[in-house]
């Protein structure tokens, strides 16, 4: 996609809802895999992600704009998550270097079954409204 950065999701920016109030649309999602890295959840119920061999992440790629990854810095709260370069498996077994956030305090519990967050999904979208209000001020 050109002019777009992959950005691999494996929480809320996975979630249609979320991405209409932080984009003003939704977001093309491709599925993707990153391997060696785990998922996890820390106290407040945040996911994060760290690396861990024989483990893998199911998620998505989106393809966002150079503003829309900004936005999406916003969200992560950047720099509570760092944007690192990694490299995801697509559906169609190709490999692709993508975006993805990572927490530096990586104290948490593994995930079995993530979903959409550990969090109360009212309240993430709440937080949602929130930066789309700084972003559209």
């Amino acid at each position: 996609m050109q002019n777009r950065m992959p950005l691999f999701t494996y929480g809320t920016l996975q979630d249609i809802e979320i991405q209409r109030i932080l984009f003003g649309k939704q977001i093309l999602m491709e599925k993707a895999t990153l391997n060696h890295w785990r998922i996890y959840s820390d106290e407040e119920g945040y996911y994060f992600i760290t690396e861990e061999q024989g483990s893998f992440v199911e998620g998505h790629i989106i393809y966002l704009s150079q503003e829309e990854l900004l936005i999406a810095d916003q969200w992560e709260e950047v720099p509570t998550y760092s944007r690192i370069l990694v490299v995801v498996k697509l559906a169609e077994g190709i490999t692709c270097k993508s975006w993805a956030y990572v927490k530096d305090n990586k104290k948490g519990k593994p995930i079995k079954n993530p979903q959409f967050s550990n969090r109360p999904r009212e309240e993430v979208i709440v937080e949602a409204k929130k930066i789309a209000g700084r972003h559209d001020a």
